[in-house]
């Protein structure tokens, strides 16, 4: 018999293969919306239609024309703070329901639960840290 039972082996496998499904898909749904966006620049050349530089850029670099909408400063480290802290509380349950069929995996699944606590809670203190610097050196803030 085989120390690892052939049911784990296939349910890592299906794991990863459904990582590798959700990589595969944003790859290609980003592929395909380039390719539009060229496809409708190429057709409006094809027209000989005008293209303003400002509008080209705003087509090709959504994010870019997006920039007058930032967060504050420290304001994403915060919200990435607080997700990984409720993932971390979220981990500590499975933990424990998974301690009431396999009484052993508790206290590693509670250290990892605690792992991912701390790196939350170094998030929101980076958060801190930035906003409490903006206000150092942004006296109109």
């Amino acid at each position: 018999m085989h120390p690892i039972a052939i049911g784990n082996a296939i349910a890592v496998a299906g794991a990863l293969l459904a990582i590798a499904g959700v990589l595969i898909a944003i790859i290609t749904s980003s592929q395909k919306n380039k390719q539009a966006k060229l496809d409708f620049l190429r057709s409006a050349v094809e027209r000989s239609a005008t293209l303003d530089p400002q509008l080209v850029e705003r087509i090709m670099r959504p994010e870019t024309a997006a920039a007058g909408r930032q967060l504050p400063r420290g304001k994403g480290a915060l919200v990435a703070g607080i997700i990984v802290i409720a993932f971390g509380i979220g981990y500590a349950l499975l933990a424990y329901f998974v301690s009431l069929v396999a009484p052993d995996a508790r206290l590693p699944m509670l250290g990892v639960a605690c792992l991912i606590g701390c790196i939350g809670i170094g998030l929101v203190v980076v958060s801190k840290v930035l906003r409490s610097e903006r206000s150092v050196t942004d006296p109109k803030e």
